[in-house]
């Protein structure tokens, strides 16, 4: 077996544990890994395997020069936000309900109720993985949410 083989193995390996145990690695800085904090996808617990220190980080803060002497984290920080985008509420829409949604090149909302097929009746029929709509929130719901 080549040492490159042998690599590739090694590598498997690690990305199956990975998976096993949901923790994310950075490609970049492959000793950072992370978990997710909560479940909205604003925060993450990033660890520096190589040597145990750990940075709990936000979104909002991504970008703020607090990393100071800690090579990577910034970079990985910025890697696990870009790869892990926060949910999108009317994605879960269940028919019979109806939201407001916006879209990116439209300043005023409009209602649209989930239809039995998941799409979205309105103005537009759009599906609820449209990339353009950057907005939502739903006002009625026929079925209980769990």
């Amino acid at each position: 077996m080549s040492d490159v083989e042998t690599d590739r193995d090694i590598s498997d390996t690690i990305a199956d544990r990975d998976a096993q145990v949901g923790r994310w690695r950075s490609l970049q800085h492959p000793d950072i890994v992370g978990y997710a904090v909560g479940t909205k996808g604003t925060r993450v617990n990033l660890f520096h395997e190589a040597d145990g220190r750990s940075y709990e980080v936000s979104k909002g803060n991504v970008d703020k020069p607090w990393f100071g002497n800690y090579p990577g984290v910034h970079e990985a920080a910025r890697e696990y936000f870009d790869t892990h985008p926060e949910p999108r509420p009317w994605q879960d829409a269940r028919p019979g309900e109806v939201w407001v949604l916006r879209y990116s090149d439209d300043l005023i909302p409009h209602a649209y109720v989930m239809n039995s097929r998941g799409v979205f009746v309105g103005v537009m029929c759009p599906s609820p993985h449209d990339e353009s709509i950057i907005a939502g929130r739903r006002i009625w719901s026929e079925a209980p949410h769990e």
